[in-house]
């Protein structure tokens, strides 16, 4: 039985392929922000993983936080302890996204989610995907980028008011309560992108549809300018933000010369093809 995984660090999407293929969902396993006893109360609390761990024969996991092989090793290790009998790959998210994304041509793959990165795919291999600085340092145009924004003006009282009593009204959140989630509690990334519906929800206010180009604008500045032929190969969209914003992202993208190839919310169906080819 192969068990292919995509891992953000919101959510991993499983998908089991044998006489039957069995989809399922479980939080993030981004080892940059999790430790190991996490990472395996995690596992170990998913049924599906735990019934066919005996069966499983391959493993191919793509994920964030996979880029190190210090990373890699440390999630290596586990995975044997819980499937003894399979062979396992692991690599980065941004590989997934841009075997997900795979039409045959080279082209530059960017994933605009929780995180954000990009990396120009030639058809077999992905380059300069070492790029991200993360969601405290980087992560432009990520649901991180625009949750720390809103959660940074509704601290700071710099929201609209009619947009500060409805983001009030909504969440029943105080700025004692994102301080200790953001400061003292796991996964703080995850809490700060869990905001990003509610652009969506207020996407004709000025605030909201200012905020959202603007993170779009730097996002293409930084992440797809970066790449000489930026102009001359197609540009593919992976995650929730350009799944959900693509209408702006188009527009962005337009007014940039930006050939939009793909856009996919989650990059699983892709790989199921990719790896059943």
């Amino acid at each position: 039985m192969k068990l292919i995984a995509d891992s953000g660090s919101t959510k991993t999407d499983w998908v089991l392929i044998g006489e039957q293929q069995v989809l399922f969902t479980s939080s993030g396993l981004n080892p940059n922000i999790l430790k190991d006893e996490e990472i395996i109360l995690a596992l170990n609390n998913i049924k599906e993983l735990t019934d066919n761990k005996s069966t499983i024969s391959e493993l191919f996991f793509y994920g964030a936080g996979c880029g190190s092989p210090a990373n890699c090793s440390r999630l290596e290790t586990i995975f044997k302890q819980l499937f003894p009998s399979a062979i396992i790959q692991i690599k980065t998210d941004i590989e997934g996204a841009a075997f997900a994304a795979d039409n045959g041509k080279p082209g530059i793959v960017a994933i605009l989610g929780t995180g954000s990165n990009s990396c120009y795919f030639d058809g077999d291999n992905v380059f300069g995907s070492d790029f991200s600085l993360g969601y405290i340092l980087g992560d432009e145009g990520s649901g991180s980028y625009f949750g720390k924004r809103l959660l940074r003006d509704f601290c700071y009282q710099l929201l609209p008011d009619d947009l500060h009593i409805d983001f009030e009204k909504k969440y029943v959140i105080t700025r004692a309560s994102i301080i200790e989630k953001v400061y003292r509690q796991p996964a703080p990334n995850e809490f700060i992108a869990s905001f990003l519906p509610f652009y969506k929800d207020h996407i004709q206010h000025p605030y909201c549809s200012y905020f959202i180009n603007f993170g779009l604008e730097e996002f293409i500045k930084i992440y797809i300018w970066r790449f000489s032929n930026y102009k001359s190969v197609d540009v593919h969209f992976v995650g929730s933000v350009a799944f959900h914003f693509e209408e702006q992202l188009r527009k962005v993208c337009a007014n940039h010369g930006v050939h939009v190839g793909k856009i996919i919310a989650a990059p699983i169906w892709g790989l199921i093809q990719y790896h059943n080819k």
